[in-house]
């Protein structure tokens, strides 16, 4: 889990994010978002996409770092968290998965209406 948070971090860093500018943007406390990224508190799945959203990275490609899928694959010891990060990335997967269907379906239905007023203007 430390490799995730680590990443967060270093992003947050890299973007020029606060814990205030951070808390700010997502709605939860500072304490509370300290608590997630120093690994006090396990983060929950809405926090982790609320974070990764303020960073303007989409789930999938948080993922597709080599080395956080060497480290997830290779974990020792801590069974617990090998499957809660498992776990956490494959609910990512799927919500990115039903947010592109979603998309779609919004785009078909703007087209929709686009015809609809074409046909009646």
């Amino acid at each position: 889990m430390e490799i995730y948070l680590e990443k967060i971090r270093k992003l947050l860093k890299d973007k020029g994010f606060t814990y205030d500018t951070l808390a700010e943007r997502t709605g939860k406390s500072r304490s509370t978002l300290i608590n997630y990224l120093k690994g006090h508190t396990k983060i929950d799945l809405e926090t982790f996409l609320q974070i990764i959203a303020v960073l303007d990275i989409k789930p999938a490609d948080f993922f597709t770092d080599d080395s956080l899928k060497n480290y997830t694959e290779n974990l020792q010891g801590d069974t617990e968290t090998k499957i809660y990060l498992k776990e956490l990335e494959t609910k990512v997967r799927n919500l990115e998965k039903l947010l592109e269907e979603k998309e779609r379906q919004i785009r078909l239905l703007q087209e929709m209406v686009e015809l609809l007023k074409e046909k009646n203007g």
